[in-house]
């Protein structure tokens, strides 16, 4: 009788596993379903033409970079994955210095303290701005992070990445972007 509750209890388990991982996976996929990015036209306008705040009181934004193909990192200091994407685009500012490429971090939904006292401790090589109440993501109804942008030289949006980003992505992105200046 023992042997018997035990291989019942054991076959079970195995099946109640089996069905917490079939939902789990499924919620998992509804999710990362929910978290593609609208469509690149209906974004431009927004992501294209902010100006915020940066760390050391001026004022900057994509507009202001026209000419150069501007990466965007969406970033926040409790997000673990940004801190992958931040080293991943510090290698590649090191690869494209002097090509007409230009980095920024920008910061979402923290307070100036807080960004300043995480950049103390891991800076960034590039500007950092400050957008604190999440007007650019909110307005672009962009909710995870990190988010990515490349805007090509003409400052339109190319391209747009939610999570981490791989180097060979973002390489090809920065190229395509380079490219459509001269075709």
């Amino acid at each position: 009788m023992t042997r018997r509750l035990a291989v019942g209890l054991l076959v079970g388990l195995g099946v109640a596993g089996a069905v917490l991982v079939a939902v789990f996976g499924f919620l998992v996929s509804s999710i990362l379903a929910g978290a593609e990015p609208p469509e690149v036209s209906e974004l431009d306008p927004i992501l294209t033409s902010f100006q915020l705040d940066t760390l050391d009181g001026s004022r900057l934004g994509p507009p202001d970079l026209r000419g150069d193909v501007v990466v965007v990192d969406m970033w926040a200091s409790w997000c673990k994955p940004c801190v992958v994407q931040a080293e991943i685009l510090e290698r590649l500012r090191e690869e494209y210095a002097g090509q007409g490429v230009s980095f920024l971090a920008l910061n979402s939904g923290e307070d100036l303290e807080t960004v300043r006292g995480y950049v103390e401790k891991t800076p960034f090589s590039y500007p950092v701005l400050l957008d604190p109440d999440e007007e650019v993501m909110g307005a672009a109804g962009l909710y995870a992070l990190p988010t990515l942008l490349v805007l090509d030289p003409r400052g339109d949006l190319s391209y747009i990445s939610i999570g981490i980003t791989g180097a060979s992505v973002v390489r090809n992105a920065i190229e395509e972007a380079l490219a459509s200046a001269t075709g």
